[in-house]
């Protein structure tokens, strides 16, 4: 991801630097980097990823975080939904 398409998605999704930094769970140092022009740092692939998903389903990270709440991640290796996954 360019420099520019960083910035850009962080204005879309109405975050500073330092907000994306916590948000994606970097520094704001790697964050600053991303967005450099200067200097420059390659972003994981999972990062842009969810970043351009955010930006296509048109969700904010209050948003997101809302609606992975609702759904226990244990649910993905249970198949019943029950979030209080037993071992046989």
């Amino acid at each position: 991801m360019t420099p520019q398409r960083y910035r850009a998605i962080l204005k879309k999704l109405n975050l500073s630097q330092v907000g994306a930094a916590k948000f994606l769970g970097v520094g704001a140092r790697t964050s600053r980097r991303w967005a450099s022009l200067d200097d420059p740092l390659d972003m994981p692939e999972a990062t842009e990823m969810l970043l351009e998903l955010m930006i296509t389903l048109n969700l904010l990270p209050n948003e997101l975080r809302r609606r992975l709440r609702k759904r226990p991640l244990d649910g993905l290796n249970n198949p019943s939904g029950n979030p209080q996954f037993q071992k046989p």
